[in-house]
């Protein structure tokens, strides 16, 4: 069946009109230039209609047949679209100079709202003319003169705006948009990017076009053959933290220079910037430095790092054409070398390489670092001074570096040898790469003048193979000491060091050949040297050095090294491996070898002890780097005889006898016919003098340049009762 439903529809309460944006509410003609990009306004905007109701809520009727459209003023702008009455259209039949608001009414429910949107045209084009290049404050000149550029034999340049006036009072840049053209060519020539070249002497009219209908008025500009001269030169160049050139050998960087010329115009960047492209820097102006051997800069105006400089180095850039005024900048800056791969760096990382402003007492802190681009395996470093203005008061003000973490020494003040020195590590698993720190040094500053830090780089082992033997090139540079000891004073009267490009050559020449004959001599013996060699040989080669400790550590790990050995591993070769003669190899063996490296201990070669004819001698031979024979020039042996029945011996030859816990301790004395340390004493009659009997531990020491020996240059075999931390423990 059918029935009635009476349904309460809420009522209408508000009623909104979009758009809401102004933006949104502006079009144009679609003849009209407004509509062109970069001004891109539409022909038409899309309203919106939005009720609200009495329970609170909201809903779209646009498209509602209920809803009601109607334009109130400025009808003949626009027209509503018959099939779309929500859609507003700018009307063709309006005209080209009609322009102005249309306001449109819509009605739903008896609410009503209305919207006003304004039809748009273009009105003018305007052209402004402004200095090229742009630099802060640019926008404000007007420029109708293009003068010659002092004497150069070219011209000044301009940069054409064009922006588009449009009826509403906006403005729209459209200089990429528009077409500019000159009267004459042969005096302003129009190029990419609407700029304006100055060509010749005389006058042109430019002018510009946007679209079909829009174009400027014209605008004349002159040329003239009356040059501007340079007025200020300002050197700006961003050399980073502390004003520091840093970079490799060669590094260059172009300087920033700004330039003033006298008609108040300006070259932002003289050097790298749009004024280079049609002006070169050499043609008006000259640059120097007052420390060329370390940064210099070519006519172009590009800075080449050759060298550190333990002083600022002054650049500067003058206006250089003839009869102009004078005009000059300058900028100081401080040259420090960075590291190439498997090169050494010592000092700051930015500022000055060492600190300014020392006198006699002062302490100064140097890091030492090593670029490895592969993992870094070891490593020999030797850094020569000048002992008379710096020094390395003990061997503890030289400490191992933050970047380094397996075996490592140091070692300073070896008799002959005050003036260097020596760091070095090996890590037979390291995986360190980059710039790595290996050892933090301090000086002490003895005495005024210049002191040139040189290095040798004796060995470099990485991932990827061992290294020739080479001069340090970024590490090398000078620490001046005394008062106003200025670079101009000094330099005519001490010797400097060769340029970083004389370094590195020399370095790969004299490097290569070493290593070259040094290969030759492990490739013939290579055999024999797996059954005999110098002392600390452990991989066989016929050369001791830090590849020796690597090849220890591996063996101390478990490796299998009979690869890397070309079969296993001979008597020889074990023996070198356990220098401590304790058996095995472990990690005091390795530090032990490093040590021998170094010059801090040397190697135990033989000891004797013969107790026949009443008198017990002991002796003991050492040995040094390539099987070098140690004297008391810089070695020492001393005896502990543990002892209680034969506590009462005399001692023939030697010196200082005293009691121990163990029994009595002598220190023997250097025999040169026998090339070995001695000491005699002789025992009650009767008394057994066989070493095993008596029991004797060997301990030997080294001295450094002033005499003094310390726990660092210590040793026991096996075990002395007078060395901290051990007990005796009898060798023979």
């Amino acid at each position: 069946g059918t029935g009635l439903v009476d349904v309460a529809m809420p009522a209408a309460t508000s009623i909104t009109l979009g758009p809401s944006s102004g933006d949104e509410r502006r079009i144009a003609r679609a003849s009209d230039d407004a509509s062109l990009v970069p001004i891109g306004l539409g022909q038409s905007v899309q309203l919106t209609v939005r009720v609200g109701f009495e329970w609170g809520d909201d809903r779209w009727f646009t498209r509602d047949e209920r809803t009601a459209y109607s334009i109130t003023q400025g009808a003949q702008l626009a027209s509503l679209s018959e099939s779309s009455p929500w859609l507003l259209v700018a009307s063709e039949s309006a005209g080209a100079s009609a322009s102005g608001t249309v306001t449109v009414e819509v009605s739903f429910a008896g609410l009503t709202e209305s919207i006003d949107v304004t039809v748009v045209r273009l009105e003018s084009l305007e052209l402004s003319v402004r200095p090229y290049p742009s630099y802060p404050g640019s926008d404000g000149v007007v420029v109708s003169l293009l003068s010659a550029l002092a004497c150069t034999g070219a011209f000044q340049r301009a940069q054409a705006g064009v922006e588009a006036r449009l009826s509403d009072g906006e403005s729209v840049v459209v200089t990429q948009q528009s077409t500019i053209t000159s009267t004459n060519a042969g005096v302003v020539a129009v190029s990419a990017a609407s700029r304006l070249d100055g060509v010749g002497a005389g006058s042109a009219s430019v002018a510009a076009t946007f679209g079909s209908d829009s174009s400027s008025d014209a605008y004349v500009l002159a040329v003239s053959t009356a040059p501007v001269d340079v007025e200020e030169v300002h050197l700006e160049t961003s050399f980073g933290p502390q004003s520091t050139f840093r970079g490799e050998l060669g590094s260059t960087k172009h300087l920033k220079l700004r330039v003033v010329w006298s008609d108040g115009r300006q070259f932002p960047d003289a050097v790298q910037g749009d004024a280079a492209s049609w002006v070169a820097p050499s043609l008006y102006l000259s640059f120097a430095s007052d420390a060329s051997d370390a940064v210099g800069v070519s006519e172009s105006g590009v800075a080449s790092l050759s060298d550190n400089h333990h002083e600022e180095v002054e650049l500067s850039a003058s206006a250089s054409c003839p009869d102009a005024p004078p005009a000059t900048g300058a900028q100081s800056v401080k040259a420090n070398l960075l590291p190439a791969n498997g090169d050494v760096d010592i000092g700051a990382h930015y500022g000055l390489q060492f600190p300014a402003g020392l006198a006699v007492g002062d302490t100064f802190d140097v890091a030492v670092r090593i670029r490895a681009d592969q993992a870094l395996k070891g490593f020999d470093v030797a850094l020569h001074f000048d002992e008379s203005v710096v020094h390395i008061a003990t061997d503890g003000d030289c400490v191992i570096g933050s970047g380094w973490s397996d075996t490592w020494g140091c070692v300073v003040n070896n008799v002959g040898a005050t003036d260097r020195v020596t760091v070095q590590g090996s890590s037979a698993t390291g995986t360190s790469t980059g710039t790595i720190e290996v050892a933090a040094i301090t000086f002490t500053v003895v005495g005024e003048g210049e002191n040139d830090f040189t290095g040798s780089i004796v060995e470099m082992i990485r991932a990827s193979g061992t290294d020739d033997p080479a001069d340090m090139v970024a590490g090398a540079g000078t620490v001046a000491v005394g008062a106003g000891r200025r670079r101009r004073l000094v330099s005519s009267r001490l010797p400097r060091r060769r340029p970083r490009s004389a370094v590195a050559a020399a370095a790969a020449t004299q490097g290569g050949a070493l290593t070259s004959r040094r290969r030759s001599l492990a490739q013939a013996q290579a055999g024999a040297c797996k059954s005999g060699s110098y002392a600390g040989d452990t991989n066989g080669d016929c050369i001791f050095g830090i590849a020796d400790v690597i090849f220890m550590q591996k063996h101390a790990l478990g490796m299998d090294l009979s690869a890397e050995n070309g079969g296993p591993l001979t008597e020889w070769q074990l023996s070198q491996l356990d220098p401590t003669q304790r058996g095995g190899t472990d990690g005091v063996d390795i530090t032990y070898l490093m040590s021998c490296k170094g010059g801090t201990y040397k190697f135990l070669d033989s000891v004797t002890a013969d107790g026949s004819g009443g008198t017990l001698v002991l002796s003991a031979r050492l040995k040094g780097v390539s099987d070098t024979i140690a004297t008391d020039a810089d070695s020492g042996v001393r005896f502990e005889i543990g002892t209680e029945l034969n506590a009462g011996m005399e001692l023939s030859v030697g010196s200082g006898k005293e009691a121990t816990d163990a029994g009595v301790l002598v220190s023997a004395v250097y025999d040169y016919a026998t090339q070995s340390f001695r000491a005699e004493l002789t025992g009650p009659v009767g008394a057994s003098l066989a070493a095993e009997a008596v029991g004797v531990a060997v301990i030997l020491n080294t001295y450094n340049a002033f005499g003094d020996t310390m726990p660092s240059r210590q040793f026991s075999f096996f075990g002395s009762s007078i060395i901290q931390g051990l007990s005796f423990d009898p060798f023979l």
